[in-house]
């Protein structure tokens, strides 16, 4: 990438780096943002532009860490040029499709951008992008719960630290707890599961890799204690190999199933995986389903979810746990008809 020089464009890069309070960025992260974007300058030159940009805009340095850590005030919704309208579009869309999914905290964030983009296309109504976010629409395939809120604080120490690599003393609550605990974490990753944020890490000099829910966090902060990284972590092997209970094994099995004509037809145009097998259903309406698939619990829950559209053959072990939860049931019912 060549190298830029413009000290105008530089600065309005800056201010589209720098949060808003409880968000903060420090001097050198800004600085490696800046390189990335083709900006090579020293830190003792960026210091000069944030001076006289803290100047100008309500951005205030935090002096008590090293690296200093620069943030706007928390009500100032700035707008800045540069967000088009391909790019405002993109963000009303993203916001409107992960509100259930996407933490409070995060959405907070983003309030800023969000109105900026809700301006531009309302200044632009007259053409399609302007009128685009209002004819299209998700449905999700399942029901989404709202996500667990918690402490936007908590978050941006958290992010931070995973970002920067250091530990945070933290007090956690857990689930069947009232009173919360003190724990030294060392933070590994953050994963989104059910409207659920889990902070992965291992607490004090373990190796085991622990959840904790966001939402149970009583508070959060940066400490000195020495970050204990841990080497070859993934996050993706992390719950590729069970860490959320999403893996029954690590064997592949042979999926054969009996499919109901309205199932064989969404099969058809989206497939459950490449290597599927359909047979046309017959005058029973009946067709049949073959595929080699992982032993996970998503799928089965999938399975479980098709209720009376599909009739599992095998495995076997699938079968008969299928049949246990549909006799459970039935009797269930069976004994409310009763009352």
């Amino acid at each position: 990438m060549p190298r830029k020089t413009d000290p105008l464009q530089r600065s309005l890069t800056l201010l589209k780096l720098i949060p808003r309070h409880p968000g903060m960025i420090a001097t050198t992260t800004l600085q490696e943002k800046l390189k990335d974007r083709g900006f090579e300058v020293t830190l003792r030159t960026l210091q000069r532009d944030m001076n006289t940009l803290s100047a100008q805009f309500p951005i205030t340095c935090n002096e008590s860490e090293r690296p200093h850590r620069w943030y706007f005030d928390r009500d100032y919704n700035h707008s800045l040029p540069g967000m088009d309208t391909n790019e405002a579009l993109t963000l009303v869309l993203a916001e409107q499709y992960l509100h259930s999914l996407l933490p409070a905290a995060v959405l907070d964030n983003l309030a800023g951008p969000l109105n900026e983009a809700r301006k531009h296309l309302d200044s632009i109504q007259a053409n399609g992008h302007g009128s685009w976010q209002s004819k299209v629409r998700l449905l999700p395939a399942h029901q989404s719960l709202v996500p667990a809120r918690f402490n936007s604080d908590v978050w941006h120490v958290v992010t931070d630290a995973l970002l920067h690599h250091h530990a945070i003393e933290a007090r956690y609550r857990k689930r069947h707890n009232e009173e919360p605990s003190s724990y030294l974490l060392h933070p590994q990753g953050i994963v989104h599961r059910h409207s659920v944020t889990y902070l992965l890490a291992t607490v004090k000099d373990y190796d085991d890799v622990l959840q904790f829910a966001l939402h149970r966090f009583e508070s959060a902060q940066a400490t000195v204690t020495p970050y204990r990284p841990l080497a070859n972590f993934s996050v993706d092997s992390y719950i590729s190999n069970g860490g959320f209970g999403l893996l029954q094994s690590q064997e592949t099995v042979t999926l054969k199933a009996l499919i109901s004509r309205e199932l064989f037809v969404r099969l058809q145009e989206t497939p459950l995986n490449e290597d599927q097998v359909l047979t046309s259903p017959d005058d029973s309406g009946w067709g049949q389903l073959t595929a080699q698939v992982r032993d996970e619990q998503t799928l089965f829950w999938w399975l479980q979810s098709m209720g009376g559209a599909i009739r599992v053959l095998a495995p076997k072990q699938w079968r008969d746990e299928l049949l246990r939860q549909a006799k459970e049931l039935v009797g269930w019912y069976e004994g409310v008809e009763r009352l």
